[in-house]
């Protein structure tokens, strides 16, 4: 990591790292009041940045209203702390954001934050415990065993998952060899065999035997 001076218009916000459920809007209160601010020389934090190696972008993963807030105030270039990472390790790292300053994250915010690690392999192998969970999102472990059981029944949870497994295995099944059971079939391959019906070849014929006969 290291302190740069980076151009506001090389600077981007993607849904994928946004970790608030309502992305901002430029003319909010908040965005207002930050661009008031910078103006009087009021906010030095820098903001936090990843650049992508390959495709030089500048993503913010800590700062987006205080990013909207520069492009409001006509400021262009801004300090910032520079990490290297692609958009899976800025939400990563914006996840942790906002628990104990800047804006507070609502209820909701929390649990898409929730959402967006169990919909991102990476961080869901990461994250695997509530304690982890817990001690990453802010919220109590009672409230993770909550968030689980609400996203499983989501269109985007477990129950989605459930079902392409479901359908997987519906496919399999349609594409393995029926078992045949027949007294007349030979095994061969581990497979049964059933010869066809054919004049040399008729299907056996029950007999039953008079009980007279069967004393006999």
């Amino acid at each position: 990591m290291e302190l740069v001076k980076l151009r506001v218009a090389d600077l981007e916000v993607c849904d994928r790292t946004r970790v608030r459920k309502i992305k901002p809007k430029e003319n909010s209160e908040i965005v207002i009041e930050y661009a008031e601010a910078y103006e009087c020389g009021l906010i030095t934090a820098p903001l936090d940045v990843f650049r992508e190696r390959g495709t030089e972008r500048y993503i913010v993963a800590d700062g987006e209203h205080r990013l909207l807030a520069l492009r409001r105030a006509g400021i262009e270039t801004v300090e910032c702390r520079l990490h290297e990472g692609d958009e899976i390790a800025a939400l990563d790292f914006a996840i942790s954001c906002n628990q104990s300053h800047g804006l507070r994250r609502t209820k909701a915010d929390k649990y898409h934050a929730f959402c967006q690690i169990m919909e991102t392999p990476a961080l869901r192998a990461k994250y695997r415990t509530d304690t982890e969970l817990s001690e990453k999102i802010g919220v109590s472990i009672p409230t993770i065993q909550r968030y689980k059981a609400e996203w499983r029944n989501s269109e985007g949870g477990d129950a989605r998952v459930r079902a392409r497994k479901d359908k997987a295995r519906e496919s399999a099944a349609k594409n393995t060899p029926k078992t045949v059971t027949a007294r007349e079939g030979t095994l061969s391959n581990d497979k049964v065999q059933v010869p066809e019906r054919t004049q040399e070849n008729p299907p056996a014929t029950r007999i039953d035997v008079p009980p007279s006969d069967a004393r006999g």
